[in-house]
Parts: structure tokens; sequence; C-alpha cells
């Protein structure tokens, strides 16, 4: 049941019913219930992994937060960590490492390779982590009532694919004091509204290009080994950050906020390190907070704070993905933070200059984003290498049909509208600039996004990115 699907729009409303309905001090109920009505509804058992976590979290707290002896905290922390961590690694590390043994010593084992990665695992022990982690360090108390914890860990808004919240923001909105009103359905729906249009407009149609471009790059021409990595940059970031305008918008419908997982016009940046700020915040800050700053704290000299940056981003990218294309992705964007770092006071003025410092950010995202769409490395070679083998042709478009023609046109025009709608933005929200608007200008703008969604959105609908993550 995602979030663009018929069915979960039929589920949304039934729940804003009940919770609505149901007594303040009850509400909660309804939520829990709710939430693990739309996980399961992707594969059942998964509910379980979801329970474990809850109850080894939830326990682990209480007896950190009683016990005075730190060896103690320390036992419990360990427990809450190996059980998380196992899961992670048991789930979605294990058939690759099975892999790097065979390859290296050539045994064999008898091994499933039919494991079915649990959806949302990577988000939802993140936030679990981050909870016994604050818990222990005395920065939380540890919530008493479980119903409001396990509301907290599977809030399914968010329960897929973050943002990953902290405990210290979103589980003292857990206690759901706030009825259903109607300002908070008009702007869950107004945010709803533009993810979905980033998703099905912008997005999928996008992907039309880059399946195509990164199924066959030795095949394709030049040109369109550049459109696709272009391409692939803004249909992540629509495909995602649509996603998080959906979680944010369904969210605020209950009243409850979340966090905002990403700038606007996040690529338009002058710096890599800008770029990181920008991009999937709340994941960026919880590997700065968790994993950064334990490291980093080690030793205060530069060479091994650049080293915990390396190490960090490397993290970071095995997080996404249990393959050596993920781990060479993350190496290398902590390679160019550190890079980036060194030579920020060497370099010389002309270099530092806006165009050539944002030309010179785009293209290092843009390399880098290659391994992260890629299957495999050969495949990220293959790609690249390609991208500056230049290839003649008489007839540049011949390799599209006509009718990729026309979905390139509206592809590139969809970007664009997105783009000019982000820069009408500036720093302020969605919600926030449509109020600036007159009902009348205000109400176009919802009939123009709907129909263009209607009528333009992909009617083969992919799942997003980040499921799977």
């Amino acid at each position: 049941m995602g979030f663009h699907s018929l069915d979960f729009f039929v589920f949304l409303p039934i729940v804003l019913m009940l919770y609505h309905w149901v007594p303040a001090a009850w509400r909660w109920t309804v939520m829990l219930g709710a939430s693990y009505a739309f996980y399961m509804s992707w594969v059942p058992w998964f509910a379980w992994l979801l329970v474990g976590s809850t109850l080894v979290d939830f326990a682990a707290a209480q007896f950190i937060a009683r016990t005075r002896e730190s060896r103690v905290k320390r036992v419990w922390l360990a427990a809450s960590l190996a059980f998380n961590l196992g899961l992670l690694m048991y789930f979605k590390y294990l058939g690759f490492f099975v892999d790097v043994v065979t390859g290296w010593t050539g045994a064999s084992f008898d091994f499933e390779r039919a494991l079915l990665l649990p959806i949302g695992i990577s988000f939802y022990t993140f936030q679990t982590l981050s909870y016994t982690i604050d818990v222990y360090r005395g920065r939380l108390q540890p919530e008493r009532h479980l119903g409001r914890f396990a509301t907290y860990i599977a809030f399914f808004p968010q329960l897929l694919a973050g943002p990953i919240e902290r405990a210290r923001d979103l589980l003292p909105q857990m206690a759901f004091a706030k009825p259903i009103v109607l300002d908070n359905l008009i702007l869950g729906a107004r945010r709803i509204m533009w993810g979905t249009f980033k998703k099905l407009v912008v997005a999928d149609r996008l992907a039309l290009f880059v399946d195509k471009a990164f199924d066959s790059p030795e095949a394709a021409p030049t040109w369109f080994l550049w459109v696709g990595a272009f391409f692939f940059l803004f249909q992540l970031y629509c495909d995602f950050s649509g996603y998080s305008d959906i979680a944010v918008g369904v969210a605020r419908m209950f009243g409850i906020r979340l966090s905002e997982n990403f700038a606007h016009r996040v690529y338009w940046v002058k710096s890599f390190r800008r770029f990181w700020e920008n991009w999937h915040r709340t994941m960026t800050y919880w590997f700065r907070d968790y994993v950064f700053y334990p490291l980093s704290s080690l030793s205060r000299s530069t060479t091994w704070i650049l080293s915990a940056s390396l190490l960090t981003m490397t993290i970071n990218g095995f997080w996404h993905g249990a393959s050596w294309a993920f781990l060479l992705w993350g190496l290398l964007n902590g390679a160019f933070l550190v890079g980036e770092t060194l030579l920020a006071r060497k370099l010389p003025a002309f270099l530092k200059r806006d165009f050539i410092a944002f030309i010179a950010s785009m293209s290092l995202v843009l390399f880098s984003i290659i391994l992260f769409r890629s299957p495999d490395l050969e495949t990220a070679w293959s790609y690249t290498v390609n991208m500056f083998h230049v290839t003649s042709t008489g007839q540049p478009f011949k390799w599209l049909d006509q009718m990729r023609e026309m979905e390139l046109g509206l592809a590139l025009g969809a970007l664009v509208v997105m783009d000019l709608v982000h820069i009408w933005l500036k720093d302020q929200t969605f919600e926030s600039a449509l109020n600036r608007l007159s009902p009348s200008v205000r109400f176009g703008v919802y009939a123009v996004c709907v129909s263009t969604i209607l009528w333009l959105g992909m009617p083969v609908r992919s799942e997003f990115i980040y499921f799977d993550f």
C-alpha cells in the first residue's frame, strides 16, 4: 500500500475518521493499529521485527535509566545495539558478506539466497538506536507508556523511508491530544499534492530515460548517457523528496509535525559539503551525531578528524545498500569532502567564484551518483567510460522513437516547472508560500496541479526508490 496507490487514498480517510471519533486518551490505539495495518499490507510477518525492536529498546531504555552503574548501563545499551544491528546485518548484509568470503576463500556455504529485505528496516532501526543512545547519554528520559513508544517507532507516515525522527522531537507528539482540524487537513493535502506531483509527473517520467541509459550503457550514444546521469540526479531528488513531502503532509493531517528532509533546489550549491547539508538532512544529521562525533572525539588531530569524516561517509554509503558500488560511492563522497576541506584555503581566487564552484560541486555529485544508480561496479565503469567515448551520429535523436521524443519534452518541461516553483518558494515552505496568494489564485494552483497529476502522471507507478534501502 504505497502513498500513491488507490488503497492508500481509501485507507487514509478511514484512519482520519476513526482518529477523530475516538476519545483523546485512546487516539494512540487508532494510530498504532493503523501503523501496523499499513506495515503489514506489504509483508505481514515483517511486523514481528517491528515488535521485537520496540520491546527490546523500550526495556533497554527503562533499565538504563533506572541503574546508576555505568557497567550495567553499557550492558543494556550493548543489548539494544546488538539486537537492532543484528537484524540489519542478517537481513541486509549477510548475503553480501557470504559472497565476499566465498569469493576470497573459494569455500561454499549452504545459505538461503532469497532473504527478503524487510521494508523500512534501515530507517526504523536508526530511529530506535538514536532513542536508546540518547537515554544512555542522559539527554532523554525514557518513555514510560509502551503504547506511545510503539506508536513512535511504527508511525506510518514516516515508517518506510523517513524522515528519521529523534525521540525528543516526535515522542512528545505521540500523546495525540490534538483533534483533527480543517486547517491541518488543508495544509496536509497541499503537501501531499506537491509530493505526488514530484513523484508521478517528474520522477517517474525521468525514470523512462534513466532506466534505458543504465540498462545498456555500452549501446547508448554519448549524449544519452549524459542525459541519463543528469536526469537521475533529479529523479532521485523528486522521488525521495516527493515521498518526504507526502509523509510530512499525512502527518500534518493528524497535527503531527515531521522534520524537513530537503532544502529547495538541493543541487544548486557552491560546495560539496553544502550539498550534503541540504540532502536527506535527517540521515546526514544522524550520521553526524551518532557516528562522526563519537569517532572524531577520539582525537583532536586534523588527520584523525578528516579520517573520521571519510569513514563516516563510507559507512553512510554501505547503509544505502549491501554492494561494492554503494561502499565505493560512500568512500568517494568522503574523499570529495576531505579533498574539499584540504583545498578550500589553497585554491586561487578565480576558482572560488560562484559559477565555477557550482560547476565543480555539480560535477562531483553527477559522477558519484553513477555509482549510486549502477547495480554493480562493472556497469558504473562502463557507463562512465562511455560518457567520454564520443560517438558520431548524424541524427542525434534517431536512437529514440517518436514516443520517446515526446516524453523527453514532457520530462524537461516538468523539471523546469518544478525548479521554477522552488525558485518562487526561496526559503519559504510550500504551505506558507501558498498562503500568501489570494484564494482565487490558490485554488487555480490546486486545479492546475491536480489536473497535471491526473493527465501527465505516469500510468505505471513504480515504488519509491528509497524503499530498497
